[in-house]
């Protein structure tokens, strides 16, 4: 046997011991361009799939190939044929040399080897603490150096305000706030904002749209809403990622404790009194969230909204009294309360997040102290 076959045979049966459930990342240079890939497990038919990006653009493409005797035959996908960028790959005793072609161009040689965990660059604590299973050494590179830039400052009502910040390469906005809590507390808070921005972009960067770019079509920050005990905003997300069975949206919204920026839930500022809510994610908090938060979410909507929760019942319309369409609401705070957002089975989605559902500040929750209403406030009970 051939020196250069045996290697590719033991190179390839490393790539394929990889678990299942783990990726290899390399990182290196196609022509003057840098490039991560990460490539997935080879099946046992020998079918290998994963992803790459330019580090000059940061947009994920995905890859589909499969082994040779040789190496790796790689395509990137959703491309039309005619523009769809190849890779031919062996293993060269460091990790992975080659060619990377697209039609109408000249090859560009390709050297890749694979990522050592010390290089890693470090994710940033709040990300480390909430998600850190979403972030691995490809989201880690993907995400290293990218650049906050200002984009203006607003004044917000009580003496507060914000900086915005753009990220050049999505274009996508975040802001952070300058003014309004002791220093210490506007750093916490900061942490937090930077890291959310942070993952926005993994979100923006991770969805392809088949011909090179991202298909995240918006990812709008606002609703900013700043107090003595809250900084809440709300983000309004669209997107048609390829191999997607078709588009959609979603509201997401964020609410931060003011004195220490960690993320507030909705437990913290309302539940149905005298109910107390199981602890978050156990079984008991979903069965909770059904039978004891949803309904009483209906009544009080019934108090504040008769109307609105009636106008558009029935066959064809949009059933707000349906405690189902309440249960995981979409929520943000706002100068006029708690906004809770409807939910609706895909069919009837243009029903979601109607624009009259909020919460009245007197009838929440003080976070400092479960159960005491806020400030002012009278104490949340079940109408």
């Amino acid at each position: 046997m051939r020196p250069e076959a045996a290697l590719a045979g033991l190179l390839l049966a490393a790539l394929a011991a990889v678990p299942a459930s783990a990726q290899t990342v390399l990182q290196g240079q196609v022509g003057r361009a840098a490039v991560v890939l990460e490539l997935d497990a080879p099946t046992p038919d020998g079918r290998v799939d994963g992803r790459y990006f330019y580090t000059r653009y940061r947009q994920s493409i995905p890859l589909e190939g499969e082994r040779t005797p040789k190496g790796l035959v790689l395509r990137a996908q959703g491309f039309d044929e005619d523009a769809q960028e190849r890779m031919s790959l062996q293993p060269d005793g460091r990790g992975w040399r080659g060619q990377f072609v697209k039609p109408g161009r000249p090859p560009l040689a390709g050297v890749l080897q694979p990522v050592p965990g010390q290089a890693l660059p470090s994710l940033p604590a709040a990300l480390r603490q909430e998600n850190a299973q979403d972030y691995g050494p490809y989201e880690r590179l993907q995400l290293a150096g990218l650049r906050f830039l200002p984009a203006g400052e607003q004044a917000l009502p009580g003496g507060y305000r914000i900086r915005w910040l753009r990220e050049p390469l999505s274009g996508r906005r975040m802001y952070e706030v300058v003014a309004g809590y002791p220093a210490p507390a506007l750093a916490a808070i900061n942490r937090q904002l930077h890291a959310d921005f942070l993952a926005l972009l993994a979100r923006q960067f991770g969805c392809y749209d088949g011909q090179g770019g991202s298909g995240m079509d918006t990812a709008d920050v606002h609703s900013v809403y700043l107090d003595a005990r809250h900084v809440s905003h709300a983000i309004q997300y669209s997107w048609s990622c390829w191999g997607a069975a078709h588009p959609d949206f979603a509201l997401e919204g964020t609410t931060l404790d003011a004195r220490d920026g960690h993320r507030l839930e909705l437990e913290d500022l309302w539940q149905p009194a005298p109910s107390a809510a199981p602890p978050r994610g156990s079984d008991g908090w979903f069965a909770w969230r059904r039978d004891v938060f949803a309904p009483a979410v209906v009544a009080l909507l019934a108090r504040l909204y008769p109307q609105e929760l009636q106008a558009d019942a029935g066959e064809d319309g949009c059933d707000y009294r349906d405690p189902e369409v309440w249960t995981f609401p979409a929520w943000y705070l706002s100068a006029r309360g708690l906004y809770l957002g409807a939910s609706f089975a895909r069919v009837d989605r243009r029903c979601d997040n109607p624009d009259w559902s909020f919460v009245p500040t007197a009838r929440l929750r003080d976070p400092a102290a479960p159960g005491r209403p806020q400030a002012g406030a009278s104490r949340a009970t079940t109408p």
